[in-house]
């Protein structure tokens, strides 16, 4: 790959990796665990977190999906705080990392 990573956001999105690339332009976008080389352990712990903020929808009809209690959003947010930490940890300072609560 010509360019490199410079910025990523972790964030909960339906059915997503939940690792986007935000710089440079050219990538932005979702990418997978795999391309960033990071612990299995990791990857697991954040698809386990993404898949906990797909259960939060109604699939069969989304308009109708039982409101999440503010307690519930607040500890996920913490979660994924402590993740995006994780995700900084393994990939070094070469690339920087946010993320974007849950709201």
């Amino acid at each position: 790959m010509s360019k490199r990573i410079k910025r990523l956001r972790l964030m909960a999105e339906y059915k997503s990796t939940g690792i986007f690339v935000e710089s440079p332009r050219p990538l932005i976008g979702e990418i997978s665990h795999d391309h960033l080389n990071i612990s299995p352990e990791l990857s697991e712990a954040i698809f386990r977190w993404i898949d906990e903020f797909d259960s939060w929808l109604n699939w069969d009809d989304p308009m109708n999906s039982p409101s999440v209690p503010e307690k519930e959003i607040n500890r996920f947010n913490k979660q994924g705080e402590e993740l995006m930490k994780q995700l900084q940890k393994e990939l070094g300072p070469s690339i920087k990392v946010r993320y974007v609560p849950t709201k």
